[in-house]
């Protein structure tokens, strides 16, 4: 019987231990592979990498005039700055960071979030297509 108690609170331990253990380099070199390849398949887009910050790039230069997002990755997130006001974003679960000079940060620290977050891309995309064109 107690050794019975002892596996479950071991197992139990791990879980815990599991749910809060940052993610690592090789999970966020995942995680922005498949967010890169996602804003990729929107229509036009070209991905560029901008050497003096670190950060990549997105445009579609034969629908819009200029960048619409750029995306840094780091250690235990993804930042995204998006070319949008803060206003004009329909964020229900209010995810955005901070806005600064008519971009909008999101941080997207889990797999669970990229579709959400990729939403978000996708209606910034569509607003430059038609709010820059």
């Amino acid at each position: 019987m107690l050794s019975g108690l002892q596996e479950m609170r071991t197992e139990l331990e791990q879980l815990r231990l599991k749910e809060h253990t940052p993610p690592t380099p090789t999970d966020m070199d995942a995680l922005f592979q498949r967010l890169m390849q996602r804003v990729l398949d929107l229509d036009g887009v070209e991905a560029f990498n901008r050497k003096s910050d670190g950060s990549v790039g997105f445009k579609a230069p034969k629908l819009m005039r200029t960048q619409f997002l750029s995306v840094y990755q780091h250690l235990k997130h993804v930042t995204f700055y998006l070319k949008m006001p803060f206003d004009n974003i329909t964020d229900p679960h209010e995810i955005y960071e901070k806005k600064d000079f008519g971009w909008t940060v999101v941080k997207l620290k889990s797999v669970e979030n990229l579709d959400y977050v990729l939403g978000l891309v996708q209606q910034v995309y569509d607003f430059n297509l038609i709010g820059r064109s």
